[in-house]
């Protein structure tokens, strides 16, 4: 006869009704939590401190930042005003000095009348240098300078050589500081430019004038015409004298003011015109051929 065990007594054996053994099963663990030693305790009064120390810091941090900007203002506002009082004192001190000034004007423009109306009063001497560019001032001298040896003839007509009154071709010559011809050295064998001015330039008979002046007087042509000499030309010095060939007008004189031209002649090297004064010929009249034609036609009919 079997003896078998109870139910119950089973089930507690084998973990209950289910069978499961729950034997060697882990225990629960208990949640995580802060701990209360000392240690613990000490770490957290630790950084609350040094947060309170940081506060602090940037506190005084902020503060310091004001104070700057406050005394940064404070010297920004002092510059300027220094400045605008500076600026008033400059200003001030301009216009004392234009008063100055212009009170030394009223001065020397008072003598200067005072001057011009005692020269006013010698019309010859004012006449005489009315002119500033031809006046004959010592700085105005060059040592050299070129000359005409002929004169013109009064009246010539375009398309017709031009002549010398002894119906020789014109001469020029260059001269010294003592009114001798050249004949010797380099400039007795320059080549030089033949130009045509203005009838009018050097009415007054200066024996000097500014190289400026020269050049403007001289003329070329006149709109929508050809040039007035009919080639350039350039003679050549020898032994400080040249004949000058084949000068002819292509145009007349009557456009010009003055009704009438002069022939000049400068050295072509601008770097030796600065020593050498230009020469000029007399004024002449330059008539139209066509008028040359009538009038030998004119005289012929008397002829017998």
């Amino acid at each position: 006869m079997s003896h078998s065990r109870p139910r119950r007594d089973w089930e507690e054996d084998h973990g209950g009704a289910g069978g499961e053994d729950r034997r060697g099963s882990p225990q629960a663990k208990r949640p995580r939590g802060c701990c209360s030693c000392s240690c613990c305790r000490e770490k957290k009064d630790f950084y609350e401190s040094q947060n309170e120390i940081l506060k602090k810091e940037m506190e005084c941090m902020s503060k310091g930042f004001v104070e700057e900007r406050k005394t940064l203002q404070k010297e920004m506002q002092q510059f300027y005003q220094s400045s605008q009082l500076q600026l008033h004192e400059l200003i001030t001190e301009q216009g004392r000095r234009m008063q100055e000034c212009h009170k030394n004007f009223r001065l020397i423009w008072e003598q200067l009348n005072n001057q011009l109306s005692k020269i006013e009063n010698s019309g010859d001497h004012v006449q005489q240098y009315s002119n500033p560019r031809t006046c004959s001032d010592e700085g105005e001298h060059r040592k050299y300078r070129m000359k005409f040896e002929n004169k013109c003839c009064d009246t010539q007509y375009s398309r017709q050589d031009i002549m010398a009154d002894d119906d020789h071709p014109l001469k020029v010559a260059i001269y010294d500081c003592d009114n001798r011809i050249i004949t010797e050295g380099p400039l007795s064998s320059i080549q030089v430019k033949v130009v045509v001015l203005h009838g009018e330039f050097n009415n007054d008979h200066k024996e000097h004038w500014k190289r400026e002046y020269f050049h403007e007087k001289m003329i070329s042509s006149r709109p929508g015409k050809p040039p007035l000499l009919s080639e350039d030309l350039y003679p050549r010095l020898e032994g400080g004298m040249a004949n000058i060939y084949g000068v002819k007008f292509q145009d007349n004189s009557s456009f010009v003011p003055s009704k009438r031209f002069r022939l000049g002649v400068m050295a072509a090297d601008d770097s030796m015109s600065e020593k050498i004064q230009e020469g000029i010929s007399e004024s002449f009249a330059v008539r139209d051929r066509r008028g040359l034609c009538k009038f030998t036609q004119f005289y012929s009919s008397f002829d017998i």
